[in-house]
């Protein structure tokens, strides 16, 4: 029987310590002289879910190299995503120090407010962007429509609350008139939830497939240009 380079093939009694005898679970029975045939993963396939290379068991590596290569491939995917996530916190905190310029009232307003708008709106933004991953594309890009109409739904009751927070702050026992500033920073704010919480579904789409820094390059210019709008106006 003809086998390829990535294939091993044990006689029928042959034991294996990974196999446990013969019939673990990645044994398969021949057709015609009950030989098993075990098929090792192929150096290039995809066994991330990701797109990322997988590693072949028999293309002579040592441990020390296949270890310092699964660095890199790590380091290489997740450095653009913490980078997205920094850029991406940069834009409330950038608003806040400088709001904080004006006063101690303010400084506290857009910092409540940040809270609020993160308590009530941002966490279920991120929860519904959250992917499936990338082993079906079709499913993937349904789940990408949904979470867009269910955020689009929970924006209508969200924004309600933003518009009239000041008075449910007051019944919580807030102070007047940070209460008040903080429903005014709101109502702008509200402004900008619809594009936050897209943007949040469209990075998570593509970073389910693989697509890692296409949210980082948006967040490199719309950062400094949140920071620049902040301080000119």
């Amino acid at each position: 029987m003809h086998t390829s380079n990535s294939e091993r093939v044990l006689e029928q009694g042959e034991t294996s310590p990974l196999l446990g005898g013969g019939d673990g679970p990645r044994a398969a029975s021949a057709d015609t002289d009950d030989r098993t045939i075990i098929a090792s993963p192929r150096r290039g396939s995809d066994v991330t879910g990701i797109g990322l290379p997988g590693i072949a068991a028999d293309d002579g590596r040592t441990g020390v190299a296949v270890f310092w290569e699964e660095v890199w491939v790590v380091t290489k995917t997740s450095a653009p995503v913490a980078v997205a996530y920094m850029l991406q916190n940069s834009l409330q905190t950038g608003s806040v120090l400088i709001v904080g310029r004006m006063g101690a009232d303010e400084l506290a307003a857009s910092a409540f407010a940040f809270m609020f708008a993160m308590v009530t709106a941002w966490v279920m933004a991120l929860g519904s962007a959250t992917a499936l991953g990338a082993t079906n594309k079709t499913e993937v890009g349904v789940h990408l429509q949904r979470a867009i109409w269910v955020m689009t739904a929970m924006l209508v009751p969200i924004g309600v609350l933003w518009w009239n927070v000041e008075p449910v702050l007051l019944a919580l026992g807030q102070d007047p008139q940070i209460s008040s500033m903080t429903g005014e920073f709101l109502r702008v704010l509200l402004f900008g939830a619809p594009g936050y919480a897209y943007f949040e579904a469209l990075k998570k789409f593509l970073q389910a497939q693989g697509i890692m820094d296409a949210g980082t390059y948006v967040l490199l210019v719309a950062s400094p240009m949140n920071l620049a709008l902040n301080y000119v106006l």
